[in-house]
């Protein structure tokens, strides 16, 4: 009967190819970095999990950051809107001062110049006065009187 380690031997791994070696199992490379390397990545898991909470925490502040950078933008957004309600509030006030200064000049204008027409209607109304005076005496004075309707009426 064959020895438990008989049995083991034939599954010993075989060099790559090459020069003739006893026969055996193909060496399985994988497998053996697989052995190697886990030893690595076992010492590496807790890096790995700190890792992941490193970046889900960077989420979590990113997230804070957001939301409390949308306070401050809705924050601004009022008090520009605000701000510019004033704004406007202010330029009407200031459009309707200029339009009442310029109203004022307008008028001022106005006034001086019906004066100046005033003025000038009261040195040439004594003149159109005698010169329709004169006409109206003119036309009297060669009507013809009461007794003297043309047309050979009485």
């Amino acid at each position: 009967m064959p020895r438990v380690r008989d049995l083991l031997y034939r599954f010993r791994p075989a060099g790559g190819p090459g020069s003739a070696t006893p026969a055996g199992v193909p060496a399985d490379r994988e497998r053996d970095l697989a052995a190697e390397l886990e030893p690595v990545f076992v010492a590496l898991a807790p890096t790995l999990a700190r890792c992941r909470e490193v970046v889900e925490q960077g989420r979590r502040d990113a997230d804070g950051i957001r939301a409390r950078d949308a306070l401050v933008v809705e924050r601004l957004l009022a008090g520009s809107s605000a701000r510019a309600a004033a704004e406007r509030a202010h330029a009407r006030d200031r459009a309707l001062a200029e339009a009442d200064s310029d109203g004022a000049r307008v008028e001022a204008d106005a006034d001086a110049r019906a004066a100046r027409l005033r003025g000038r209607l009261e040195e040439l109304l004594p003149t159109y006065r005698a010169q329709a005076v004169a006409s109206v005496e003119s036309l009297l004075a060669s009507a013809p009187q009461h007794g003297d309707a043309p047309g050979g009426r009485p």
